[in-house]
């Protein structure tokens, strides 16, 4: 746990314990907040520890991914899926457009207007919060 505001380096594996446990804390949030829309973050995702990671790597190979981008779209569709299971739309920051968009997901562009303007033309549902323009601490 961060004692400091960054980025960590640390990031889910994809082992299948590791999406067991997210699932069943996602169920557990989904009955305690009854929104249609989940928020799944994405954004300031470290690559580092996917490419050092032998499971990171075999699911890479396994899947057919490109890189390390491909594999946090693979992440992010999988929960995508979930979400939508159980009644819910995924909603992420504009960095998971990078390995490919989710079907369903709806993207919150942060880093600007590029990201939300790409995926509002490929049909998805954006939420514009450009941090140059939205971001009170700014």
């Amino acid at each position: 746990m961060g004692t400091v505001p960054g980025i960590y380096g640390d990031i889910y594996c994809t082992r299948p314990a590791v999406f067991r446990v997210l699932e069943e804390v996602i169920g557990e949030l989904l009955d305690v907040f009854p929104g249609t829309f989940f928020h799944v973050g994405g954004d300031e995702a470290p690559k580092k520890r996917w490419k050092a990671c032998t499971t990171c790597q075999d699911t890479i190979r396994r899947e057919g991914l490109a890189d390390e981008h491909a594999l946090q779209s693979w992440f992010i569709r999988h929960f995508d899926r979930f979400l939508s299971e159980n009644g819910r739309r995924l909603v992420g920051w504009d960095e998971i457009l990078e390995g490919g968009l989710a079907p369903g997901a709806t993207v919150m562009s942060w880093r600007g207007t590029a990201g939300g303007i790409k995926a509002g033309r490929a049909g998805h549902d954006v939420v514009m919060s450009p941090m140059d323009h939205c971001y009170f601490d700014w």
